[in-house]
């Protein structure tokens, strides 16, 4: 997202489809998400579902309304309407786990998770020279 100049930011603040403003980011609320997919599904292009929310296309990079929209409306038709009534930004991510809960494990628990690392890297050592035989 492009940086947004002191009065979009206070434009869009004062939006009720805007729940907050990050640095590089716009949070919309919930029911606005929903309603933008629904209006999208019955055929309605993401610039004027923005613009029919007094959200201005313009303060966004080309492209950021549709984008965003084609994102929402695929989470809503692959897990549901719930999905995006629920913020899920940063809960249950995976990655790596951080140093420190690996230095509070005993010896036997990492020996475990390594060789379960392991196990996966044969498995997708095997489907790799699968796939160049076909």
């Amino acid at each position: 997202m492009q940086n947004l100049t002191k009065n979009q930011k206070k434009t869009l603040l004062s939006n009720p489809n805007v729940l907050k403003l990050l640095e590089k980011q716009v949070i919309f609320k919930p029911e606005f998400k929903v309603r933008a997919v629904e209006l999208l599904l019955e055929g309605l292009p993401p610039n004027e579902i923005f613009l029919s929310h007094d959200l201005d296309p313009n303060f966004f990079v080309h492209e950021y309304c549709r984008n965003l929209t084609r994102k929402w409306r695929d989470k809503y038709l692959l897990i549901g309407k719930e999905s995006l009534l629920v913020e899920t930004r940063g809960r249950g991510q995976l990655g790596k786990k951080s140093k420190e809960s690996l230095d509070n494990m005993c010896e036997d628990d990492l020996k475990s998770i390594i060789a379960a690392q392991n196990e996966v890297i044969e498995q997708l050592k095997k489907t790799k020279a699968l796939a160049r035989k076909k």
